[in-house]
């Protein structure tokens, strides 16, 4: 008796196993950059992220981890996915750089139509 092995790949298999592309950042006009040190003044400057960091709380939830840390002065979420293998950093925003960081992800020609998951999905592979 010989043995059959399926080959379809369900829609929530292929999910599990999609990898979100990073968010390359084009040289365009206007682009106002910030350096390691101005990151971290801002960072310290809001006050969700103080509170974000002084908690200290790791949440379990599922095989799903999330916690903040900083590194080298930035304040990192991270994200483990236990379950699919997945450890992901993600900066955290401070307000003042938000919307700059959307309307880049958006406007700019890597991110010309992709719509708003893709969008999203986009910022939030670097960004929280």
């Amino acid at each position: 008796m010989s043995m059959v092995v399926g080959v379809a790949t369900t829609r929530a298999q292929a999910k599990r196993k999609a990898v979100t592309k990073p968010l390359r950042v084009p040289d365009i006009e206007g682009h106002v950059g910030v350096d390691h040190e101005q990151l971290i003044r801002l960072q310290q400057e809001d006050p969700r992220i103080l509170a974000l960091v002084d908690a200290g709380r790791t949440s379990r939830r599922g095989g799903k981890i999330v916690s903040f840390v900083k590194a080298r002065g930035i304040v990192y979420r991270r994200y483990q996915d236990l379950g699919r293998n997945v450890d992901v950093k993600q900066v955290v925003l401070p307000k003042p750089l938000r919307e700059y960081v959307i309307s880049v992800a958006h406007d700019s020609i890597t991110g010309a139509h992709l719509g708003i998951r893709r969008t999203k999905d986009k910022v939030l592979s670097n960004f929280y």
